[in-house]
Order: C-alpha cells, then structure tokens, then sequence
C-alpha cells in the first residue's frame, strides 16, 4: 500500500519504559503509541522512523495482534529526514501496513521494544537522543510522552519534562523528547513561575551554571511579561563542547552550553545573552516549528525575541555587528546567500551556510522587515504568529500573509527579494544640498541605488538646534531626492538611522559567467 501523510502531521501519546546503561552505552525499552486520527485521511500504512546507531533493532505490533518482525537500522537517503533526526546516518524508515483502515477519529495503538547503542558524549554526559522508534509524517510533530527511566543509582538526569511522584517523566506537545545522564554532573534549579529550570553542571562549572540559571529564570519572567506565555513547564541547560563557542539543542527544552568550564574566557554578558538566545528558540523551532526545508525563518524570529531581552537588560551584545556582520561578510566573499534552496543543494555548499545565511541575513531579514512594517505593527505580527502557530508549523508563505494581514499591502516585493533572491541591498547618498532663505532653509539629500535589492530606505537629517527629520527613498526609483525644510542649519544626512538594514554603499561585484558563440566562457 502507498505511504500518505495528512497535510498537517498528527501528534501521538509515547508510554516508555527505558533502561540506560551508561557503561556500555545502550539504550532499550518498551512501551506503546497511541495515535488519533484528526485527519480527514483514512490511513492504511503508518510508518516509524528511529536513529539507532549501526546495531539497533526494534520490534513492533499493531494492537495484540500482526507482530512485526525485528526491523534493524538502514542508511536512508530521504532528505526530510534531516527534520527529524539532523540528517544523522543509521537513521531508518520502516513502513507498517494496519490490519484494518484507520477512518478519521479512529485510534490506532502500537506496541514497541528497540534497543541500540548511543556512543556520543559531552563534558563526560551521555546523552541520549532519537532513542525510540517515532512516527513519521515528513516533518516533526509536538507529542506527550510518560516516560519511566531506570539508571544506575549516583547517575544524575536531564529530560525533556518533569518527574512525577510516581516516578514518571511527562512532557505535552514536545518535539524531541531526550534524556541526558552522568555519574559526575551535579544539579541546580530553580522556579520561573510554574517553570522548573535545572542545571548540570561539574564543579569546574559552577561558577557559570550560577550565572545561567539565574539569567534563565529571569528570561523566562521577562519573555512571559513580553509575550504572554512560556511553552513547557521545564528547562535544562548541559554542558556542551569543551570551547566557548555559543550553544544548541540537543532535543526540546534541553540546551548545551558550549565552554562552561571556560567561564573566565568570556565576558558575563556573553553567557546571559546565549541563555536568552537559546530559550528564544524554544519559541520558535520548538514551540512553532518551521515548515519549510532550509529552516532559516524560526532562527530569525528566534533572535528577534532574544534581542529583545538583550536590549532590555541593557547587555553588550549588537546584533547588527555579529548576525548582520556575518552575513555581510558572506556577501563580500561573493558567496550565494539566496534562502529558498532545494533541500538536496545544502550539502555540498562550499561556505558556512549556517552562520552567513540561516543566522545573518535570516535575521537581517526579519530586522528588515521590521524597518519596513514599523515596529508597532511588527510586533503585532510577532504576537500573532506566536499564539496562532503555537504547536504548529510556519513557513514563508504563511508569515507572508500575516504580515499582510495586518498591513493591508502586497508584500511579494520585500519577500521574492529576500529569500528567493541574491539581490544586495546597497545605497548611498549621492549630494547633499542646502539653500537659506529669510530665515528657513532647504536641504535637499538624493540618494542613489547601487545595488539590486530595492527597498524604503529612511533617511535621517539632523540639525543644529537639535531636532531631526526623516523620510524614506522610492523604492523603485534608481535615484530618490528627498526635501527637508527646518529653522536650522543641517549638520548631517544619515542613511538608516536605526542601524537596522545591512546595508553597503555599494555591492560586491559578482562575475556573470558569458558563453560565446564559439564555445569560449
């Protein structure tokens, strides 16, 4: 029979019981999923997706009947894999015929025991991750889980929930639920409102799990105020790679922090902002998950959100210099940073995909934007997305039609250049001229496109007496002149005032390759 997938994936409810055993590095276990059918899909084959390493089995059956044979891992060259399991190798796809149709609100119920190795550590943690055969529909799905773990006793845990009295681990509506484990880590937490916030730290670490739990707690209060919600009840940060190097997830509200034993190595307000920067994402990529292939658009709004707290404790952190300045770069190189891509183009790109085009000009875009929209209306945007998309996917498209939802206007202009375009936004002021007359005075600034990118850009004159004037060029106009009149002389004319467009004076030339008639390039 034919795989399908409804238009929207649909969750399930995971029941495991795991055992770990950290010496040899193996994870197994066995529990059951259940899943409604919310779809208006009648559903004849189900199909479970797990990365187990290179000697993993698992075992399936469907209600108390049609047992499954031991299903070992494959290498699976299907890129939406990467959605699911990072692109990890040993990641396979098993499809699964149901004795019966599944109609729409029907409940299907299987039963599964897996067991494999997870050989990868960090700062001497296990961690354990895609541990369990999943459901798979093409793209990630927010699921509840009831997880009961057995551990050797002394060995300290991070999970992707909170731990009943009965011992059982529980998490709602989480993408990626993972386990972390070790026999030298110790435990700090806290509360932020009804969010408990944990901590693993070493002693050499203590120092800096202080300062990140503290600065989490206060991220939390602040983005709840600002925002109006926190998506889980939970929160853990772990060490991460032995270098200061920022931080990542490892599955749904459990962060590594990368250098936090180096914590001398990097000023306070460093650590503060990558906790801010990290929760953020558990807004954007977990809480609403991306549904497009490169995922660049949760990783903009993502920074939005943590820049909006950098700013509000005032701390050293310009986004504009590292995000913008990475992109920036990236064009000067002459690389494409054109976002839409297929996904099977990401491979083998020959420059740092990640930090010039997903992290820099994904936020330059949305820092465009906002510069175009303005940010009361903006942020209306933001607010809308985040409560209408909470536990669902967003992509271009539809974050297009929010924005014009609220403006009223085509937006096709700013996103066919921004994301599906290597167009360069460059202007520069071509003159400035000012004229007196009985007392008033007339500056006159023209301002030139140099680049292919064509946006409002504001224009800022500033005067004597202290007050200023803004106006912003034509975008389809390859010259813009713009008249201000004041009872002060002019002291300076400034492109993009706010600092919020990566913006050159001119662009990078980029050779056109030529093809002539006798063959010669």
């Amino acid at each position: 029979m034919t795989f399908v997938a409804p238009a929207d994936p649909l969750s399930a409810t995971y029941e495991l019981e795991v055992q770990l055993d950290p010496e040899e590095k193996r994870v197994s276990g066995t529990g059951t999923i259940r899943l409604v059918n919310r779809s208006a899909l009648t559903l004849r084959t189900l199909a479970l997706a797990w990365f187990s390493g290179p000697d993993g089995s698992f075992t399936a059956k469907i209600g108390k009947v049609t047992p499954l044979p031991a299903l070992p891992a494959t290498r699976e060259a299907a890129p939406l894999l990467t959605a699911l399991a990072a692109g990890r190798d040993g990641t396979s796809i098993t499809e699964v015929s149901l004795p019966q149709p599944l109609a729409p609100g029907g409940t299907a119920e299987l039963s599964v025991a897996f067991s494999a190795h997870q050989t990868e550590e960090i700062y001497g943690a296990w961690p354990v991750m895609f541990f369990h055969p999943k459901l798979f529909w093409g793209y990630p799905t927010q699921d509840d889980y009831a997880v009961r773990i057995e551990a050797p006793a002394g060995w300290s845990l991070a999970v992707s929930g909170r731990q009943g009295t009965d011992g059982v681990w529980r998490a709602e509506g989480v993408r990626d639920f993972g386990i972390v484990t070790s026999t030298d880590h110790h435990v700090m937490e806290t509360m932020a409102g009804d969010t408990l916030i944990r901590c693993l730290y070493r002693p050499p670490g203590k120092e800096c799990a202080d300062l990140l739990l503290k600065t989490a707690a206060d991220a939390v209060d602040y983005y709840r105020a600002e925002f109006g919600f926190y998506p889980f009840p939970f929160l853990t940060f772990v060490p991460g790679m032995d270098r200061v190097a920022g931080g990542g997830p490892l599955a749904t509200a459990i962060v590594a922090i990368h250098g936090e034993e180096r914590f001398a190595e990097a000023p306070a307000d460093h650590w503060r902002w990558i906790v801010a920067h990290e929760i953020g994402h558990q807004y954007w990529g977990e809480c609403v998950m991306d549904a497009d292939q490169p995922d660049w658009l949760w990783i903009g709004l993502g920074i939005y959100m943590d820049r909006a707290y950098t700013r509000a404790r005032g701390l050293a952190k310009n986004h504009r210099e590292y995000f913008t300045g990475e992109y920036l770069e990236g064009v000067k190189e002459g690389v494409d940073t054109t976002l839409a891509r297929c996904p099977d183009d990401m491979a083998d790109l020959p420059f740092d995909y990640n930090n010039i085009v997903m992290h820099g000009k994904g936020y330059s875009v949305i820092s465009a934007l906002e510069a175009v929209l303005g940010t009361e209306t903006f942020r209306r945007v933001y607010q809308q997305c985040l409560q209408q998309c909470r536990g669902k996917r967003l992509g271009v498209q539809a974050f297009r039609e929010f924005c014009e939802q609220q403006t009223g206007e085509d937006l096709g202009w700013f996103f066919s250049q921004w994301v599906f375009s290597n167009r360069q936004l460059a202007y520069r002021i071509a003159s400035v001229n000012t004229e007196a007359k009985a007392g008033r005075y007339t500056t006159r600034v023209t301002v030139e496109r140099t680049g292919t990118l064509q946006m409002p850009v504001p224009v800022e004159v500033r005067f004597v007496d202290g007050s200023v004037q803004r106006a912003s060029t034509n975008r389809l106009s390859q010259v813009s002149e713009l008249v201000f009149e004041s009872a002060a002389p002019l002291t300076e004319a400034v492109l993009d005032p706010d600092q919020a467009l990566p913006l050159r004076d001119q662009p990078v030339y980029q050779p056109q390759l030529t093809i002539h008639e006798d063959g010669r390039t």
